[in-house]
């Protein structure tokens, strides 16, 4: 038996027709060059577990207390619950493999068949929610060779220029440079 709670408002869906419940637990590592003597745990994070559900909802459910809507309106109100509950918070409780808390109904595929009942699978992803928080560091005065900026530094005050005599061949080169970048000017 599968049971699913929708948080928002705690409405139940049980399903007791269940064919098949498969798992596929995933890692992720990453893709670099791992330095050597580093955790190879800080490499290797766990994915959101997602499952698939494969379940059988008939018109007549046994129940022996007589308690559960039975008929078509039973198929029906399954579905409502899938389409009500499309983008929304649900846990999974299953009877095989535990309590699944804060997941997703990501699809729920469904065939009616000729023997009156609902074939359906559930493909269900366990989400991960991070908890934002902040934290207050406290201001710390300055270190007094950051304040004056390098102890060492001295104003070397204006430097003299020195002239660049060019060549009677350098002079010439520039002179057809100028007159080359002035025939493209327009000049």
């Amino acid at each position: 038996m599968i049971t699913i709670i929708r948080k928002e408002d705690s409405a139940i869906l049980e399903v007791d027709g269940v064919i098949s419940e498969d798992y596929s637990p995933q890692m992720q590592s990453s893709d670099h060059t791992i330095e050597q003597g580093s955790e190879v745990t800080d490499n290797i994070r766990s994915l959101p577990e997602v499952f698939t559900i494969s379940a059988k909802i008939t018109e007549t459910p046994f129940d022996p207390a007589g308690d559960k809507v039975g008929g078509i309106q039973r198929i029906q109100d399954v579905l409502q619950f899938l389409r009500q509950s499309k983008r929304k918070i649900v846990d999974v409780v299953t009877t095989r493999n535990g309590t699944y808390k804060n997941c997703a109904i990501l699809e729920f595929p469904h065939t009616f068949t000729k023997d009156r009942s609902l074939q359906i699978t559930l493909t269900i992803k366990q989400m991960e929610f991070a908890r934002a928080t902040s934290v207050i560091i406290s201001p710390q005065t300055p270190k007094p060779e950051v304040k004056a900026g390098i102890v060492d530094e001295k104003d070397a005050g204006q430097q003299p220029m020195n002239e660049i005599v060019a060549t009677p061949e350098e002079r010439q080169k520039s002179t057809v440079f100028q007159y080359t970048g002035n025939i493209f000017r327009g000049g």
